[in-house]
């Protein structure tokens, strides 16, 4: 749960500090469309288990006034070994997004070994203008955290809540017990000091 608030943190700062695609010519960049490309990565799972699914989920939102051209996207590769595609690509490519519409594919990987996987933001290359490759863009995905990935048991150990449950409720049983006991033994040790101390002065 966390992980997942830290992850929905990060996501609100990307997209509050989107910035317009930009030419490096400020001559050329006024005469070409405004074009916003924002790419979303998304997890339905943040933690993994060895030899389970994980779908990797990719939306790319056109945002901007104009629709995007000849659009590629590309994630991040995975590491051989120890993570196999299952199902799809971890690539895609589109030949338009109109503006105030998005494109959306996914993939799904296996992780064969434990150990923590880690990501980086897809890419996504993109023209401005229809059939003109020439000055092509640039757009990142939000990051995504490190991928744990644990065994069975280790998965259940960690998202077992019956443990907690079990503590807490033997917390409880010893409370009735446990209270009443320990009033006992300090009434006992101060009935015991009171004795030595009378002792004490009739000997005196």
């Amino acid at each position: 749960m966390f992980k997942k608030l830290i992850l929905a943190l990060v996501v609100c700062l990307f997209f509050a500090a989107i910035v317009r695609a930009q030419d490096d010519d400020d001559e050329e960049a006024q005469a070409l469309p405004a074009t916003t490309l924002i790419v979303y990565k998304n997890l339905k799972e943040y933690e993994a288990i060895v030899n389970n699914n994980i779908t990797i989920a990719i939306t790319v939102y056109n945002v901007g006034e104009s629709a995007a051209y000849n659009v590629q996207i590309k994630d991040n590769d995975w590491p051989e070994g120890s993570v196999e595609t299952l199902e799809g690509e971890n690539k895609a490519s589109v030949d338009v997004i109109e503006a105030g519409s998005n494109f959306t594919f996914s993939y799904t990987i296996v992780p064969r070994a434990t150990g923590d996987i880690l990501t980086i933001p897809a890419v996504v290359s993109f023209s401005p203008v229809q059939d003109d490759d020439s000055n092509r863009k640039f757009s990142r995905s939000n990051p995504i955290p490190k991928i744990p990935v644990l065994t069975q048991s280790e998965y259940d150990k960690k998202h077992d809540g019956h443990v907690d449950d079990v503590l807490i409720f033997l917390l409880l049983l010893t409370l009735p017990i446990g209270v009443p006991a320990v009033m006992y033994l300090y009434a006992d040790n101060q009935i015991a000091a009171l004795a030595a101390d009378k002792k004490k002065l009739k000997t005196k």
